[in-house]
Order: C-alpha cells, then sequence, then structure tokens
C-alpha cells in the first residue's frame, strides 16, 4: 500500500533534519556505497541495465 501524501511529508521533513544533524554518519554511508561500487563494478552496470530497461517499459505503456 502505497504511503500518504502526509505520511510522505513528514517522512521529508525527519529526513532533512536527520541529514543536518548527522553528517558524519552520511559521509561513512557514502564512503561504503562507493567502496562497494568499486568492489563489484559488473553488479553496478547490470542494476543500471535493469532499471534503465524498467523505466524504458513505463514509457511504453
Amino acid at each position: 500500500m502505497p504511503m500518504s501524501e502526509e505520511a510522505k511529508a513528514l517522512r521529508r521533513v525527519y529526513q532533512r533534519e536527520y541529514r543536518r544533524t548527522h553528517p558524519e554518519q552520511l559521509k561513512r554511508q557514502r564512503e561504503c556505497t562507493r567502496q562497494w561500487q568499486r568492489q563489484h563494478p559488473e553488479k553496478c552496470r547490470e542494476y543500471q541495465r535493469r532499471y534503465w530497461e524498467r523505466k524504458a517499459a513505463q514509457e511504453n505503456k
């Protein structure tokens, strides 16, 4: 079940505040993600390919 617009708005406010107050945590997450991407380039390419195939299929509907 999709989130209501009110729930989406509250989530955006919470996440914005979290990012503002926890920059060190976000820096660690970004570095971990970059490291994983460097170690798994073939998976990254496959995930991107699937994403864009899905987007193209949505456009064609």
